[in-house]
């Protein structure tokens, strides 16, 4: 089989995987009485009722952060994932530094005057 032909297979199976594929959504679940909305209507925070795992994407780079449940979860304006207590260690990579984050810490993504996004988490 010449690469031509390897190739429209394997173009096929993504688009048929694609096509058979629904896109995840996340939900939050938030205590009762502990939501609080944007002007908008998009959620800006509340207290999880129950353990959140996030995927975000800063600067080009994923990472999944584990929310700790009976603690506040924010987001911005435009629903974009702000910050939580985490409900377990990560580590942190950005450019040629690695931080770690412990467990009941708050992490924190901000965005500063040179547009890129920054991780930082205190206790």
């Amino acid at each position: 089989m010449n690469t031509y032909s390897k190739l429209v297979i394997y173009l096929l199976g993504v688009l048929t995987w694609n096509l058979l594929s629904t896109p995840a959504e996340a939900s939050v679940v938030c205590k009762s009485g502990t939501i609080v909305n944007y002007p908008n209507g998009q959620l800006n925070n509340c207290i999880l009722a129950k353990d959140l795992t996030v995927q975000i994407v800063v600067n080009n780079v994923s990472a999944t952060v584990p929310c700790k449940a009976n603690d506040y979860v924010t987001f911005t304006e435009k629903s974009m994932f702000q910050n939580c207590r985490l409900s377990q260690k990560i580590q942190i990579i950005q450019g040629n530094s690695a931080g770690t984050c412990d467990k009941d810490m708050m992490l924190h993504i901000s965005t500063l005057a040179d547009e890129k996004q920054y991780l930082s988490c205190r206790f």
